[in-house]
């Protein structure tokens, strides 16, 4: 799962959408973040949520993690266009 994530960051440029279910965004969350896959459930993933990684030559930033409709703008940093 992971040679799939890097081969669709390799492979493009730009803004970069996956649409996944929990289980596998859990698992890309636990692999940019190196948090070891015996703590897969201690990460959050709502139905239809939205979870935010930017990547960058020296590795990856997580800047959202489940956010949902009707998540407060504080949690998004005042980010209105994320609901």
């Amino acid at each position: 799962m992971t040679a799939a994530f890097h081969d669709i960051l390799q492979s493009s440029a730009g803004h970069i959408a996956i649409a996944g279910h929990a289980g596998v965004n859990r698992l890309i969350l636990c692999h940019v973040l190196g948090i070891p896959l015996a703590n897969l459930f201690r990460i959050g993933q709502d139905y239809g949520c939205l979870n935010i990684i930017r990547s960058s030559g020296s590795g990856y930033q997580v800047q959202l993690v489940n956010v949902s409709a009707g998540t407060d703008k504080k949690t998004t940093g005042g980010m209105p266009n994320v609901r």
